[in-house]
């Protein structure tokens, strides 16, 4: 059969405020999550915040999501 084990997980990562602190993104039907390290990463997905529509946008993290992270350590940098 199966044996009950928890698994060791890492440091929640965020940038910025959060706008939506009740919000999750684990069980949301649209949120992608990658793992890294061939599967033994901690699970990833992202989401930002349109202020025009007043919504939360899915992030790919396949794709968006490494540009958008440059952008914010550039800014980063730069304040």
């Amino acid at each position: 059969m199966t044996r009950e084990y928890t698994l060791p997980g890492r440091n929640v990562l965020a940038f910025g405020s959060d706008p939506f602190p009740h919000v999750g993104l684990y069980g949301r039907s649209d949120a992608r999550f990658v793992m890294a390290e061939g599967g033994k990463g901690d699970p990833t997905a992202a989401a930002k915040y349109d202020e025009k529509c007043k919504q939360l946008v899915m992030v790919d993290p396949g794709k968006e999501l490494p540009q958008l992270m440059q952008r914010l350590k550039t800014r980063r940098e730069m304040q």
